[in-house]
């Protein structure tokens, strides 16, 4: 248990993913700034958890790391409406269906929506 206490002891978590006025705030654990953005370039976030964080702006479907760093593009159009974010996926809604998508972004599965 304590190799895998210490191999995880210096990696950054988000835990709050605010926006203000026109900047998106990252701070980590300890309530630290991690970074600032601005909504220019990130839009909307649309949810977080503890190792990345989902935005919409315009068109766009963006996934963003700890650091603020921009991983993965998605069309809005082929996405949906983001509906939660959590450690392993995200969902959306699109139409009557349900989609769940990886942190990676990779679609995995699509249910018809309740």
């Amino acid at each position: 248990m304590f190799s895998f206490l210490s191999g995880n002891a210096g990696k950054k978590k988000i835990a709050s993913v605010e926006q203000s006025g026109s900047w998106v705030y990252i701070y980590d654990l300890k309530g630290e700034r991690i970074k600032t953005l601005s909504t220019n370039q990130v839009g909307i976030v649309q949810g977080f958890a503890s190792d990345y964080f989902v935005s919409k702006y315009a068109n766009w479907i963006y996934l963003y790391d700890v650091e603020g760093r921009r991983y993965k593009t998605l069309t809005a159009s082929q996405v949906g409406d983001i509906i939660s974010v959590s450690e392993d996926c995200f969902m959306s809604r699109f139409g009557t269906n349900i989609y769940t998508y990886d942190k990676k972004g990779t679609r995995l599965r699509i249910r018809a929506a309740r």
